[in-house]
């Protein structure tokens, strides 16, 4: 649907193209938990994405869960699936999925 204020125009384009807060940061990968649930097929296409990507969302669709406990439960399938050096954030029912930085220079002295 066109307006015809050019105002409205911009503020409908602004809604649809992704934000970035400046030139250099990259727009966050995200994948899509339905009715089928956590699947393995899912865990590889997020390990699949984090060959290039340091963080992705994952959103978490009411077909899904609408149970807060169920969907900190799938949370911590996904990391167990993917590895010991990733973190998640549980921001209502979306996910941000990160790996953990590891400590430069830091060696185990026996």
């Amino acid at each position: 649907m066109l307006l015809s204020n050019k105002n409205n125009k911009s503020r409908i384009s602004l809604i649809n193209k992704p934000k970035k807060l400046n030139k250099d940061m990259k727009e966050i990968k995200q994948l899509q938990i339905g009715k089928n649930k956590l699947t393995q097929a899912l865990i590889d296409q997020a390990k699949k994405m984090f060959e290039k990507e340091k963080a992705i969302k994952v959103v978490l669709l009411p077909s899904a869960t609408r149970d807060k406990k169920e969907a900190k439960e799938m949370a911590e399938k996904l990391i167990a699936g993917l590895g010991e050096h990733f973190q998640y954030t549980l921001i209502g029912y979306t996910l941000i999925v990160k790996k953990k930085r590891i400590k430069q220079g830091v060696f185990n002295k026996n």
